[in-house]
């Protein structure tokens, strides 16, 4: 399981870099002795925030700054504790979160888990992750206001999530017609305020454009099963799709810079929101672009 410090960091950010706003994914490091402990510590900025393939319509959810941090300590050989935290802060709307306004508050979320590495190129994580506020959870309060709109309730909304990640690493074993090749994939429960099943799942590819930089292209699918319910402007079926590019730069030892763009589409699932609801909740076709800062150590 020996991968270079930016190819783990590359598949990872292909994933939760440009489109995972509101969970949080720890990258697959490198196996290490135990006793051994990883981190990273990542800010950076995104034009919109995204979460689980959905794009809002209201234009108070852009401009999003996420700080996050997550780490592996090594029990034993192949076999780990990871954790993280993540901050999304939504600045249009200046920390102002009125019970009678549409825009959604700030986003925290913790994650907590044990990882099992099982051969050179399956990695598999276990995992409780809880967030407070933010889209996730939020929607099946539905009421009219002012412009006849869906309203959120940002005092409320929080979900506690049972989490289940796969990657896996196409190029272990030895075919190099496959190196660079990689697929990811979530499975969440969620049993609190909304609860249902979300489905991820990731196709992408690394190729290194020097030493020290790379490209990585992936497509995504998210989908939702029993999460909405019969109050919810929301239907359950595919959410969202999306291809991106990440463009990680490793800029010395420990820091990476990661410019990357995102073209997300909406499912069925997000499209039928706006049927229900009488107006555009969700963007049927949007771009997102950023940059993230990461430390690891």
């Amino acid at each position: 399981m020996k991968r270079s410090a930016l190819t783990s960091l590359a598949a990872a950010l292909a994933v939760m870099g440009s489109i995972a706003s509101a969970d949080v994914v720890v990258p697959a490091y490198c196996t290490a002795k135990p006793g051994a402990f990883k981190a990273t510590v990542s800010a950076g900025y995104e034009a919109k925030y995204i979460s689980r393939g959905l794009v809002l319509a209201d234009s108070s959810t852009d401009n999003v700054i996420p700080i996050e941090i997550t780490g592996q300590y090594n029990l034993q050989d192949n076999f780990a504790i990871v954790g993280g935290l993540r901050y999304d802060w939504m600045t249009a709307n200046s920390f102002e979160h009125h019970r009678d306004s549409s825009t959604l508050c700030d986003e925290g979320t913790f994650l907590l888990g044990l990882r099992k590495g099982w051969n050179p190129a399956l990695t598999t994580t276990l995992g409780y992750q809880f967030v407070h506020g933010g889209l996730p959870g939020a929607l099946n309060t539905h009421r009219k206001g002012k412009r006849n709109s869906v309203i959120f309730d940002s005092n409320q909304p929080e979900e506690h999530s049972l989490v289940f990640d796969v990657h896996y690493d196409f190029g272990q074993f030895g075919n190099k017609s496959l190196k660079g090749l990689f697929a990811d994939a979530r499975l969440q429960y969620t049993a609190q305020w909304m609860s249902g099943w979300w489905y991820e799942a990731a196709l992408g590819y690394k190729f290194d454009l020097c030493p020290h930089a790379a490209a990585v292209v992936s497509a995504k699918w998210t989908a939702s099963s029993g999460y909405f319910d019969s109050t919810s402007p929301n239907s359950n079926g595919t959410q969202g799709f999306s291809l991106n590019l990440d463009l990680p730069c490793k800029v010395s030892q420990h820091v990476t810079i990661t410019p990357f763009v995102s073209t997300i589409w909406a499912g069925n699932g997000a499209i039928a929101a706006g049927k229900r609801a009488e107006e555009t909740v969700y963007r049927n076709f949007t771009v997102n672009l950023g940059v993230s800062a990461s430390y690891t150590f």
